[in-house]
Order: C-alpha cells, then structure tokens, then sequence
C-alpha cells in the first residue's frame, strides 16, 4: 500500500559544504593510503548522460541533497507492512521552486509479483504544469530470478521506495564536481576509503555532517554484490542469519553504480539528542550496480586480484540531508556494511 510520507517523521538537518580544492585534496591524500594510484580534482562535469554513466540529467550540480528513507528495521526480521513512498510526491515537497530535479541512489524496489529487488535509481523529473510531470527513467531493479536461480534486471516502470533507501538528489545541472580516479587496490575498498576518509575529516576539522552523492565506473576488476532471496526467511533475526539468506553474486567490470556517502553519524545522533529525537542512525555508504550484461545488485566490495582494481567516478557534495521515517537500528545492525563483516574470501558463491 502506499503511505502520506507527511504523516511520518522527517528530519532536516543542513550539512557542511566543503570548498571544492580542499575536498578533493583530502579525498586525494585519503585514498592513496588505500590505492595505488589516486587522482581527485574539482573539474568541470562531464556530460554524464554519455556512456558510461547514462545518468537521466547531464550534471548533478544545482541545490543538491541527499535522502535517507526508513531503515532495516522495516525490514528485518521480515517486512513489517508494504508501504511505499511515491518519489514524486517526495520531490514536489522537497523542491517547491525547481522544475528540473534529478534523483540517483539506492533502494529496495518491488516488482509486480510483489518480490523484493534492489533498486538502481537513475532518473530525473521535469514539472511542465502543476499536474503534469515529465520523466526520463534510466533506473532498474535487481532481483533474484527464481526460474534460473540468478541475479536478474529490469526497467522500472514505477517510482514507490519501499522500506529502506538512500538518495542524491539535485537539479541535475552541469558545473564543478569531484573526479575520483582510483587504480590498484592495497588497502580498504573504494566505497569504504571514502566513507572512512570523509568521517575523518569530519570529525577531526568540522564536527558536521558531509555527505556526497553520485556515480561511479569499476573500469577493471570483479566486485561481490547481492540481492534479497526470492522467499523470506522469519528467522532473519542477527546479522550471521541475514548474512546467510542473501544471495551473493560476482559481477566483472565494467560495472556502473549510484548512490550515496556520509561521514561519521556521530555529529547526527548528537543532533538528535540535542532535539529530543531517538537515537537514529544513518546509513553511510550505499551504492547499487548494475552490468551490461544484464545483473546487478547492492554492491558490497571489489574482489581478488585487487590489482587490477580501477575507478573513475563523479560526486558532488550535499547541502542539506533528509530523514523520513527514520528508524532504529535492527540488533545493532545499521546496514549491509555490518552484514558484510561475516563474509570471508573462502565463501561460495
């Protein structure tokens, strides 16, 4: 069913926006402690509509933010109520004075039999009139097939967000964004070196929320990734039990991601406090993938040989974060991220 998202809780915090150069220097000096070789530089955007990105806007510059949506306790240890939130309707609220709007990310998705997928976000919004609104849809949905036992893809036709999701959001413009150039790994993998790196700098500089969002391209290597069974499980009670529910699946480069960062969630609980809110926390990494040759799924980690490991990817920093529905944590566990640390090198796939 679906839900009013303005019958529930939203939090609205303001971020801090970094200066560009000085961004990308510290992303620059973080990530070569992890790769090989690192190259970030505050660049004019390129027209991401281009392979290999085809984003649904040509930049993703404009009064950007970013989007968390409910939490794994909706979840875990099964879906509590079907409820979905129309993003369009998200949108109108959020950007009253825009017509343009784009929305990348990642989130869970249902298909028309009512099976769980893992939503690829890519599309942009374009208000001709008050009632009428135009979309170019570049997203998809993957899920489990259950015929052949695989991860599988396709288009999505609606735009409900179901329990849990996280969002960037902008005009979609063109303008100055970060280039992240990484190759060879030899330390903590890409989506986690960012994180870390913007935790730091947060924490030790700012105290504040920073947060980015955006797309990358895995040019060379392999990367692990996963999307939710095809039945439920009621026994999705810790962290081992999901661990072993999910279906894992290896994708080979070149694979194509959107989604979103946060630094630390300490400066957000301590708002919160502040605000008599709970104790929520935030999801600070979440990317969704896809192939081309037809796969795709909640991107977790690269793989062996790390080596060959290569990014290029293009972000853009947020400048205010939005909290609809935000939930507790489900047994301690904020993410996949927590889910992730029983996987080991040796497991099958």
């Amino acid at each position: 069913m679906s839900n009013n998202f303005t019958d529930t809780l939203m939090i609205r915090k303001k971020m801090f926006v970094p200066e560009g150069e000085a961004l990308a220097k510290v992303l620059q000096d973080g990530l070569k402690q992890h790769f090989a070789e690192a190259i970030v530089e505050w660049v004019d955007c390129p027209d991401l509509m281009q392979e290999p990105f085809n984003l649904a806007a040509p930049g993703l510059c404009g009064d950007a933010v970013l989007l968390e949506m409910g939490g794994m306790s909706q979840l875990f240890p099964r879906p509590r109520q079907l409820v979905s939130y129309d993003l369009r309707e998200i949108l109108k609220y959020i950007y009253k004075n825009h017509n343009d709007i784009l929305v990348i990310g990642a989130s869970i998705g249902l298909r028309s039999n009512h099976q769980f997928g893992e939503l690829i976000m890519n599309a942009s919004f374009s208000q001709v009139t008050e009632n009428l609104m135009v979309t170019r849809n570049e997203s998809r949905l993957a899920f489990m097939d259950e015929a052949t036992g695989r991860c599988a893809l396709e288009s999505v036709i609606n735009f409900g967000c179901y329990p849990h999701g996280n969002f960037f959001i902008s005009e979609g413009k063109p303008g100055k964004v970060l280039k992240v150039q990484a190759k060879e790994c030899i330390g903590l993998h890409f989506l986690t070196a960012m994180q870390c790196i913007l935790s730091q700098y947060s924490i030790g500089l700012y105290s504040d929320l920073v947060g980015l969002g955006g797309t990358f391209v895995m040019k060379n290597g392999r990367a692990r990734h996963h999307v939710m069974p095809y039945l439920w499980n009621d026994q999705l009670t810790t962290a081992v039990n999901i661990h072993n529910w999910l279906h894992y699946c290896d994708l080979d480069a070149p694979l194509v991601a959107f989604g979103t960062l946060l630094s630390s969630s300490l400066c957000y609980k301590k708002f919160c406090q502040r605000y008599n809110f709970e104790d929520y926390g935030l999801t600070q990494s979440h990317f969704h993938a896809y192939s081309s040759n037809g796969a795709g799924g909640h991107f977790d980690t690269d793989l062996e040989p790390i080596n060959t490991v290569e990014y290029l990817g293009y972000f853009y920093p947020a400048r205010r974060f939005y909290h609809i529905d935000p939930q507790l944590q489900y047994a301690g566990l904020q993410d996949f991220t927590d889910i992730m640390s029983y996987w080991r090198p040796s497991d099958t796939v």
